[in-house]
């Protein structure tokens, strides 16, 4: 009983990291299938682009391990369940979408400015 007593700032704590983690998941998984896919692109292309900037041009497959240990490490549940084949395929989708946004948006293309050559292979 004394413990509870010591401790129990760090116990409603705990419940409440738990509830809140637990309720976020609960949220995600009542999303629409379409919709998740987007909110994951949408990292994805965060990580892709950090990647890119981190590692530079013709570091394809370190950049895809780096994107895929940054992904694992903000949702190692989804990680663990979605099969690998499935996550290369969101990444060459968020690749897609950081070309497009390097092409259409200056802001975008100044970020990577000092690169050369910026080529996911």
């Amino acid at each position: 009983m004394e413990f509870l007593y010591n401790n129990i700032g760090i116990i409603i704590a705990l419940i409440c990291v738990i509830g809140a983690v637990v309720y976020l998941g609960y949220k995600f998984m009542l999303l629409p299938s379409g919709e998740k896919t987007q909110k994951i692109l949408a990292l994805l292309l965060i990580f892709v682009t950090e990647a890119e900037k981190e590692l530079g041009a013709g570091t394809g497959e370190f950049k895809l391990s780096y994107v895929y240990d940054l992904f694992t490490a903000k949702f190692p549940i989804v990680g663990k369940l979605m099969p690998y084949t499935t996550f290369k395929v969101l990444v060459d989708k968020a690749l897609v979408t950081m070309k497009d946004l390097i092409k259409s948006n200056q802001n975008v293309a100044m970020i990577f400015a000092k690169e050369e050559n910026i080529i996911w292979k």
